[in-house]
């Protein structure tokens, strides 16, 4: 008797647990469905963190880490529009791509030199398309632009005076 006894008890404790289970399963199918928080950080199997997404004051950005922690890739939405910004292993700014409001919500895409000078940019307005060439002092030395009632090319010299230029 004592051993239908005893069965009988372990039965109802696999059911009290069963229950449980069922219950925190419930309470972590929630969970995956919806997490509130200004910051996370995604690591990798070593524990290392490799992505960062998190909410300031000027907005929301992701950003993705090489193996050494350095961020070499951000996506940021700011006051003034989205941007993405991707870095060389030093941490510098080598390409940037944006849509903001100082050029009327219109993209923009720059490229930069190791020293952090912009050497090429290609802007589009409502009016038409430009793309600058810069030489190593960040000054233009080419421009290319195409508007609604035409095109243009201006080649410069390192002081910047035109030495050619096509309307």
């Amino acid at each position: 008797m004592a051993t239908e006894e005893q069965m009988a008890a372990m039965e109802r404790e696999l059911a009290e647990m069963r229950a449980k289970v069922r219950r925190l399963e419930k309470i972590l199918e929630a969970q995956h469905q919806e997490m509130e928080s200004r910051n996370f950080v995604l690591v990798d199997k070593d524990g290392n963190p490799r992505a960062k997404l998190s909410v300031d004051k000027d907005g929301p950005r992701l950003s993705l880490l090489d193996e050494k922690g350095k961020s070499r890739a951000r996506l940021a939405v700011a006051k003034d529009g989205p941007r993405l910004s991707l870095r060389d292993e030093n941490g510098k700014t080598r390409a940037r791509l944006s849509v903001a409001e100082f050029s009327s919500g219109q993209p923009g895409l720059t490229l930069l030199d190791e020293n952090g000078k912009d050497r090429v940019t290609l802007d589009m307005t409502k009016d038409g398309l430009g793309l600058r060439l810069a030489d190593g002092n960040g000054k233009p030395r080419a421009v290319l632009a195409i508007f609604k009632d035409g095109a243009g090319i201006v080649l410069r010299d390192e002081n910047e005076k035109v030495i050619w230029a096509r309307p």
